[in-house]
């Protein structure tokens, strides 16, 4: 695997029924900023097309 990339950042994130697209678990912490993640979420939280699949970004 000499590829030369490493992981930066791990998180978990999820569609609240009140608070809407939000990350509910990030490692290291604020890694990814909130403006970042409101550009990225409509791919991160898929409809349902995409749920129970493995989708690597």
């Amino acid at each position: 695997m000499g590829s030369g990339c490493r992981i930066e950042c791990i998180f978990f994130s999820e569609f609240h029924p009140t608070l809407g697209p939000k990350i509910t678990y990030q490692v290291p912490e604020d890694f990814i900023s909130r403006e970042l993640f409101d550009t990225v979420q409509v791919y991160i939280i898929t409809k349902p097309e995409l749920q129970n699949k493995l989708i690597t970004v």
